[in-house]
């Protein structure tokens, strides 16, 4: 999961993508054959790579078996571009740390791997 967390903020400089992914898009929504490109590149690729991680942890039993991986990651990205754009707030690991508890620590998540779900 730490993983998953991890493709969403790049603790290396998660202000130069967070600043310049919405200009990207902006710049591309008025091309619809760009953004196809741009989604397929790079979007959708990235996307996988983080539902990759996200149905690991949910075939181990850590996650519910009908977890939204889409919904996750809107939820996650809209955060951190909220963030980045809107409020200032900090793009760190503690965030992205607790973008996973989110997921993790959500009402009927499986226990230990035996199948049953957490009350």
């Amino acid at each position: 999961m730490a993983a998953a967390g991890g493709e969403v903020i790049d603790p290396e400089d998660p202000r130069r993508a967070a600043a310049s992914l919405p200009a990207l898009a902006a710049g591309l929504l008025p091309h619809p054959e760009l953004m196809t490109r741009f989604r397929e590149a790079f979007l959708f690729r990235k996307r996988e790579n983080i539902a990759v991680a996200l149905r690991r942890a949910m075939a181990r039993g850590d996650l519910p078996d009908d977890l939204d991986t889409d919904l996750v990651q809107d939820i996650w990205a809209g955060t951190i571009l909220y963030r980045r754009l809107m409020t200032g707030s900090p793009l760190d690991a503690g965030l992205a740390e607790h973008l996973v508890r989110l997921v993790t620590d959500a009402p009927g998540r499986r226990s230990g791997g035996d199948g049953r779900r957490d009350a």
